[in-house]
């Protein structure tokens, strides 16, 4: 059984007695549950304690063997820290600090998806939680979606929101999208949604190969989405005019940059 309670939802539960209403997975469904002051009783009749929270923790926590755990590790491969938090809606994936899957990204696929622009076949790098991937399937008559990242699947398994990608028209790879890219068939897609990360940690993504690979793998008329993250903002680098350069570069004539937004839209 997957119970997984947020640090909100464990702040309204404490102190409490008899059936409290709580939602058990992130938010998408609720469920009365007995609690009495910091133990809470399961569906199944398991009592379990809850976890001691700070008023500002964000760390979404899970049950495992009887005990809640928060959703952060770090990877033994990459280093990084990897911890799923709770947000006013859906739960944010972050790689060390840095999060993932910004709205204004997601809410742009959703809009498109609805208004009937996101049909045919749809290449999704990388899936992260499987936001926009889900997003897109809602039109889109076949989502494949990559993601390279193995601890960012383990993330992705625990997250009730990503349960969307276990749909028909979506398949999921794991694996390197750049290289992915590399088998596939000219004009394969009709839309490619690109959210690698960070440069740092994005091997060839942001590459001038890369993006050559995109334009070719790309309909005619199709259209590419591009998360772009600030990297070196601070330091006065304009990261999204370097990677709109390339795009260009590999043939996309019209390039639209949404600068608030973090994002362009080209074909």
């Amino acid at each position: 059984m997957r119970f997984l309670l947020r640090p909100s939802d464990i702040r309204t539960l404490r102190g409490k007695k008899g059936g409290v209403e709580t939602s058990p997975d992130c938010g998408l469904t609720t469920k009365k549950i007995m609690v009495d002051g910091e133990n809470i009783t399961l569906p199944d009749g398991t009592i379990v304690v809850l976890p001691n929270v700070k008023e500002d923790e964000k760390t979404i926590f899970a049950l495992f063997e009887g005990n809640f755990v928060r959703i952060r590790f770090t990877g033994e491969e990459t280093g990084q820290v990897y911890e799923l938090v709770e947000t006013a809606g859906r739960p944010m994936l972050k790689v060390s600090a840095t999060p993932f899957h910004k709205w204004d990204f997601i809410k742009r696929i959703e809009a498109d998806a609805a208004a009937g622009k996101m049909n045919g076949d749809v290449l999704d790098a990388g899936t992260g939680l499987g936001y926009t991937a889900i997003a897109a399937s809602k039109s889109a008559a076949r989502v494949i979606t990559v993601e390279n990242d193995p601890h960012v699947l383990r993330v992705q398994e625990l997250n009730p929101w990503s349960d969307g990608l276990h749909k028909e028209n979506i398949e999921q790879v794991n694996g390197d999208v750049c290289e992915y890219a590399k088998t596939c068939d000219v004009a394969t897609f009709d839309a490619i949604i690109l959210d690698g990360g960070t440069p740092r940690s994005s091997g060839n993504f942001f590459s001038q190969t890369n993006y050559d690979e995109m334009r070719r793998i790309l309909k005619k008329g199709g259209t590419l989405y591009h998360y772009l993250p600030d990297h070196g903002m601070t330091r006065g680098r304009d990261f999204p005019a370097e990677v709109i350069a390339r795009l260009r570069k590999a043939g996309f004539s019209k390039v639209e940059r949404y600068a608030k937004e973090n994002y362009v839209v080209a074909s």
